[in-house]
């Protein structure tokens, strides 16, 4: 990805959810619209980083990372596998290749994944607030570190699938 379209997309995302995390309760259709945008630019990003680890021991398919995010309920459980889990594959990846890349540090994966959990309720009263505006500050950081994380990766290839045969009798 260019260094134009990075900066291009995480614009677009902080715009996105900041703008959701800062409207009024009166205006909860347009913060909805906010937030949905957001999420569908953060999805390409999520695309984009399953899409760079699959080397056949990736959890997810990039198509399934995002595809079940769009599944009504199943897509609150969907988050964790989706943001939590693409840092944990990375890790994983990076150590099997044995690949000179900093980690990804799961735990701000997951604050971002409980996030977007909790900016689901924002809109039922002032307590919440404060998710939102959260999720856009840990969502940036986080799009940020995937995009800079699978930039430093080599062309990733499937390991070959050896098939082994019984000896013949």
């Amino acid at each position: 990805m260019k260094e134009t379209t990075k900066a291009l997309v995480l614009i677009g995302i902080g715009i996105c959810l900041f703008a959701g995390a800062i409207a009024r309760l009166g205006e909860a259709p347009i913060a909805i619209l906010f937030l949905f945008l957001g999420f569908v630019l953060t999805l390409i990003v999520y695309h984009r980083g399953w899409a760079a680890i699959q080397d056949g021991h990736a959890s997810v398919t990039p198509g399934e990372a995002v595809g079940y995010s769009f599944i009504p309920l199943f897509n609150f459980y969907w988050l964790f596998p989706l943001i939590r889990g693409f840092a944990a594959d990375y890790n994983a990846l990076i150590v099997r290749r044995k690949l000179d890349a900093p980690p990804l540090n799961v735990g701000l994966f997951t604050a971002t994944a409980v996030c977007w959990l909790l900016a689901a309720p924002a809109f039922l009263g002032p307590i919440w607030r404060l998710a939102p505006l959260a999720l856009a500050v840990l969502q940036l950081m986080v799009a940020s570190r995937v995009l800079e994380a699978i930039g430093r990766l080599p062309k990733i290839e499937p390991e070959p699938v050896v098939v082994q045969t019984p000896p013949p009798e």
